[in-house]
């Protein structure tokens, strides 16, 4: 195979796996996909992209997770099965080992941060507000 026809059939494969990063996605099939063996599946991969297949479908379900985890209040055993893991435990464990905190702990902390910038401007338009008021009342023209 040329080396840009194995280029473009990995770049299908990493599409494929970021389309159905939920489903399990096994380096037999996904080798096949490239029509290459799982060994040179595996390094042509990661020659090319920088990362394994593993990692790469890893970092693509963490981040749909912290996704999730910041918009929505479904569970977190919830989340952890709808982005791909097969095991809560797991699933906490690589999250905190890529993104620093359990995933509850990362919920709150998000949250937190959120409301401290919604009430930052909030108060900034507050602020806003009472100096132009104040400027109107001293008779200066806005």
């Amino acid at each position: 195979m040329r080396t840009s026809q194995k280029v473009y059939k990995l770049c299908q494969v990493r599409d494929l796996m970021r389309d159905c990063f939920s489903e399990v996605l096994t380096l037999d099939d996904l080798s096949l996909e490239a029509d290459l063996s799982p060994w040179h599946f595996l390094r042509s991969f990661r020659d090319v992209f920088g990362e394994t297949p593993h990692d790469f479908l890893t970092r693509i379900r963490l981040e749909r997770a912290k996704d999730l985890l910041t918009v929505t209040s479904r569970p977190v055993t919830e989340i952890c099965f709808d982005v791909g893991f097969t095991s809560l435990g797991s699933f906490v464990t690589v999250f905190r080992r890529h993104v620093g905190l359990p995933p509850g702990r990362f919920r709150r902390l998000v949250r937190s941060w959120q409301f401290a910038e919604e009430k930052r401007k909030i108060e900034e338009k507050v602020n806003e507000e009472c100096n132009r008021a104040a400027m109107r009342a001293a008779g200066f023209a806005l």
